[in-house]
């Protein structure tokens, strides 16, 4: 309704009623497959069946957003106010370090992959070459597949370091377990050390920006304003000194035209009327 009174584009303008709207249809969303899932199966509910556990998947997604709601209390309160407005601003923060930590990120993990992906096919052929099977060899790696790549250099970032899924069985691929050492620390000092850091100072230099405008803007937004200002008054003296030169000129002009010509004008019907009989 309300969005009926005031108009989309003027609802949707409010960042409230984006996550009320979304809140909303995440509800109906998940309410809506679970339904359909158990017309499905005959009215029957399966918890086994991959759509009721998506639904109910949709549904906890639904109730987190709903707990985002209760920060649109935080604006009434002198402190939590200006942290939730230093939260919104930092989200281009966030969203510039993520595109380097996804850049890292992928960048190290594909290079894992291809270095454990090589050890697994050579312990392939290696299997197949030998007929007498009297070697067992290790024909799949935790690191060897880019899905479990992805996972344990995710779980990595979070110090779970687990030394057997690094090493490998056969020693004479020593140089494998090396490199990927070499890569998984190189990985841990970019992502942690490095753009980690890196995202703080961004997001304490945003929160002194806001602290520091009191509500106004950041600081760029109020040096800009500044020099805004500076430029506006600058430009209303160079405007006004021109006027007033424009001024002077037309007066000059004026005097003369007046002198010239006026002065002529009367001194020529001066001698007219002299020679008149």
């Amino acid at each position: 309704m309300e969005a009926y009174r005031q108009g989309l584009s003027i609802y949707f303008l409010k960042w409230w009623n984006v996550v009320d709207t979304l809140i909303t249809f995440t509800f109906l969303l998940a309410y809506i497959v679970w339904l359909s899932a158990w017309g499905y199966y005959e009215q029957e509910w399966k918890p086994r069946k991959a759509a009721f556990i998506v639904a109910d998947g949709i549904y906890a997604t639904a109730t987190v957003l709903s707990y985002f709601h209760l920060a649109h209390i935080f604006q009434v309160n002198s402190v939590l106010g200006p942290l939730q407005l230093s939260l919104y601003r930092m989200l281009k923060d966030v969203l510039k370090f993520l595109a380097i930590f996804l850049l890292l990120y992928i960048a190290f993990a594909t290079g894992v992959v291809k270095i454990y992906s090589y050890y697994v096919a050579c312990q392939l052929e290696l299997q197949k070459q030998d007929y007498n099977e009297s070697t067992k060899y290790q024909v799949s790696h935790p690191y060897g597949r880019h899905t479990g790549s992805f996972i344990g250099m995710f779980w990595l970032l979070l110090g779970m370091v687990e030394e057997e899924k690094i090493a490998v069985d056969d020693p004479a691929f020593y140089l494998t377990s090396t490199f990927g050492r070499i890569f998984i620390i190189g990985h841990v000092i970019c992502t942690v050390i490095v753009a980690l850091n890196m995202l703080i100072a961004m997001m304490n230099n945003s929160f002194d920006g806001i602290m520091a405008g009191e509500g106004g803007g950041t600081k760029e937004e109020i040096e800009i304003g500044r020099d805004n200002h500076g430029a506006q008054t600058d430009l209303l003296e160079a405007v006004s000194g021109e006027q007033t030169r424009m001024e002077v000129m037309k007066r000059l002009v004026e005097e003369y035209l007046v002198d010239r010509y006026v002065d002529k004008w009367a001194e020529h019907k001066v001698n007219t009327r002299a020679l008149r009989p």
